[in-house]
């Protein structure tokens, strides 16, 4: 399966729901109006690089100025922490669970990036953060010869870091029935 994904012609073709389903929604919830919507498919790499390409098309910007001069726009969300939780997604997904995608959610007031299945053997929410486990080796071989994760478990203390210095509220849960795993940044505290 790893060889498919890392290097196939249409991994989709094969594993229909080994792709990422992302929406942009004009609320806080699915009953809001729709802003876009992709199913986007591919190899693992391209995953990723949609994922990236899509929400820096939807994800809200504020204007700043650079200098007293220049006017700048930048994200609200922490471009290198967003980036962090899709390559996590794509990686630690429980790929023995078919019919289920990474899912990438805007909302008016947070981003999700949901995972499929469980945390795997003794990880847990709570310790997760100064634990490294690799659920999927080959795919993760693949995305650290890549340049996409470095393997070390810095990955979601890092993701911490940068949520806590831009004024994100970051949550890492389970959802009540342990089938995804939730990564979410919110927009609580900021203002744009």
């Amino acid at each position: 399966i790893g060889g498919i994904l890392a290097f196939g012609k249409n991994p989709q073709r094969y594993f229909p729901s080994y792709n990422i389903m992302c929406g942009a929604y004009g609320g806080n919830d699915f009953l809001s109006d729709t802003i876009r919507e992709n199913e986007l498919t591919g190899t693992l790499d391209q995953l990723i690089e949609d994922a990236m390409a899509f929400l820096k098309l939807t994800i809200p910007q504020r204007q700043v100025i650079e200098r007293d001069i220049q006017r700048k726009c930048e994200y609200l969300y922490p471009v290198e922490a967003i980036r962090e939780g899709i390559v996590n997604a794509v990686c630690h997904r429980d790929y023995t669970i078919t019919g289920a995608t990474v899912r990438i959610f805007v909302f008016g007031d947070r981003m999700e990036i949901r995972s499929p299945g469980s945390l795997p053997n003794t990880l847990t929410v709570e310790n997760m953060l100064y634990r490294q486990f690799t659920r999927n080796q080959m795919i993760a071989s693949f995305l650290s010869g890549y340049g996409y994760m470095e393997r070390r478990g810095k990955g979601i203390l890092r993701m911490r870091r940068l949520c806590e210095e831009n004024g994100i509220n970051f949550t890492l849960a389970l959802t009540p029935d342990k089938s995804e795993f939730v990564v979410t940044f919110g927009m609580d505290d900021v203002r744009g």
